[in-house]
């Protein structure tokens, strides 16, 4: 499924008024999927021509790198205009396409996992040492119990 597609079945279950508990989920896991492209579900307002960019987002950056080297983008634009993609506003295309990076490593920075207290890391490492010397004690004394046959 493409995104576009997956960004049209997000507008649709945002529409609804009272979701069931199985197409909250499935709203979820599509916010999850599309906030983690760098596509921002939150402003709806556009997302499906976002999406549709992402899709076919190799193609823009191909045509985009023909018009800088003045190279004939004919046949490339001819293609994107026929997937609906508005190829004269070619500052826009690129920052959208910047945009779904910025995005991409904010979300990304959010999903990294924080740093552990380090007091609460000194009283585990604590907590190990002791367990550890209670074990071998209990191998120390079970070895004894063993050797004197008791």
């Amino acid at each position: 499924m493409k995104y576009s597609e997956k960004a049209s079945r997000y507008l649709e279950l945002c529409g609804l008024e009272k979701p069931d508990r199985y197409q909250a989920e499935k709203l979820s896991s599509l916010r999850r999927e599309l906030s983690a492209l760098g596509l921002d579900p939150q402003h709806t307002t556009g997302l499906t021509y976002r999406a549709l960019v992402y899709d076919n987002r190799r193609l823009i950056e191909a045509f985009l790198d023909l018009s800088d080297n003045k190279k004939d983008t004919a046949g490339i634009g001819r293609q994107l205009h026929s997937f609906g993609i508005d190829i004269s506003r070619k500052q826009e295309l690129r920052l959208m396409l910047a945009k779904f990076k910025t995005c991409k490593k904010e979300t990304d920075r959010k999903k990294t996992v924080k740093g552990v207290n380090l007091a609460k890391q000194a009283f585990e490492s604590e907590w190990a040492q002791e367990d550890a010397e209670i074990a071998a004690e209990e191998k120390v004394g079970e070895a004894n119990r063993l050797a004197f046959g008791t």
